[in-house]
């Protein structure tokens, strides 16, 4: 793996996607220790990272109260003048609708001295990008960024923060999905750990994880554990379908049915009353249905109108990941992603 693979792995594993146009608490970044339920590992010594440019690689996910909060906390050794230009700038996402970041450390360890960047006046900025909008994907992330003030080929860079995620539609219910790092991985020491009361309903799965996965109870929390790196998955024909080739990951969802994700989701594509009377779009309904009686024919007229007046546009803002706008809004605005398409064209079929 190289150097810009395993900062990409590091900054990509915490980001989070969706935006609100309102200024949010979740806009600004949070500074501050992490919470009272996070483990801080130590680093492990140099000795031991000989060989392996990521020190450290710790995840610990807690599930409680409707909020999925995640702490990372990375060390990167900068061995070379190919790493010390890979990780030259820190990079944090996180979805400000749903959520806060807060970052507890930006730190340069140098010899036995450990150099504080931010108690020294070092701060992230904020910026706004759209990363997918060439694939019409407006997500509304926010990235925090930070170009690391006096770093030297030698130091090893760490730094740790908590990334927080309440999903607007899913109430009380929780979902967690995270990759999980596997040889040949160049890791020194890492382990991804999930937790949530004891006693909560929670459902939890391994996609291609061979290596063991501990599972405990302590203080009141059930804990699923797994060390890192996981042994290296078996090779899958590139011909295979996708779902065989998936990476290692772990699942964790309250949900106990994907019957019971419907029941939570329905209610955002109910069609009743969704066309005004009297609308562009109800005339739109009207001038289809008077070309044919046939049930069939007028399916198929509805569906090509939709696929040519609507442009593909998803729109994750305030829950837009999950729920789809209304039909007027899509027809007002001319694009709407797969779910408003499909309540565009549900709407004017029951009508």
């Amino acid at each position: 793996m190289r150097y810009n693979q395993i900062a990409k792995v590091a900054a990509g594993l915490l980001a989070a996607t969706a935006l609100s146009s309102p200024a949010l608490a979740g806009e600004t970044i949070l500074y501050g220790d992490a919470g009272a339920w996070v483990d801080v590992p130590d680093l492990p010594p140099p000795a031991e990272s000989q060989g392996n440019p990521l020190r450290l690689f710790d995840m610990q996910t807690r599930l409680e109260d409707g909020i999925v909060s995640s702490y990372g906390d990375f060390a990167f050794a900068l061995e070379s003048a190919e790493m010390l230009g890979a990780m030259g700038t820190v990079t944090l996402s996180w979805l400000p609708d749903k959520g806060d970041l807060t970052v507890h450390r930006v730190e340069l360890v140098r010899g036995g001295e450990v150099i504080d960047l931010l108690a020294n006046g070092a701060e992230f900025e904020v910026l706004r990008r759209e990363r997918q909008l060439e694939q019409r994907i407006i997500d509304g992330a926010l990235t925090a960024t930070m170009s690391v003030p006096g770093a030297k080929i030698g130091d090893t860079l760490r730094y740790s923060f908590t990334v927080t995620k309440d999903e607007q539609v899913l109430g009380e219910d929780m979902e967690y999905l995270s990759p999980v790092l596997a040889d040949p991985t160049p890791l020194a020491e890492g382990r991804v750990i999930v937790s949530w009361p004891e006693g909560e309903d929670v459902r939890w799965s391994t996609t291609r994880v061979g290596s063991p996965v501990e599972e405990a109870t302590r203080g009141g929390y059930q804990y699923v554990s797994i060390a890192l790196p996981v042994a290296e998955p078996d090779t899958v024909p590139q011909d295979a379908p996708p779902r065989f080739r998936l990476p290692p990951a772990i699942r964790v969802s309250t949900f106990d049915s994907y019957a019971q994700i419907s029941q939570v989701i329905a209610p955002y594509f109910a069609t009743e009353g969704t066309i005004a009377a009297g609308s562009t779009l109800a005339d739109k309904v009207a001038e289809i249905a008077a070309q044919t009686s046939d049930p069939l024919k007028r399916a198929a007229l509805a569906t090509q109108f939709v696929q040519d007046e609507v442009g593909y546009l998803m729109n994750g803002l305030d829950g837009g990941n999950y729920i789809p706008q209304s039909p007027a809004e899509t027809w007002e605005a001319r694009t709407g992603d797969c779910k408003a398409k499909s309540l565009l064209l549900l709407s004017m079929l029951r009508e």
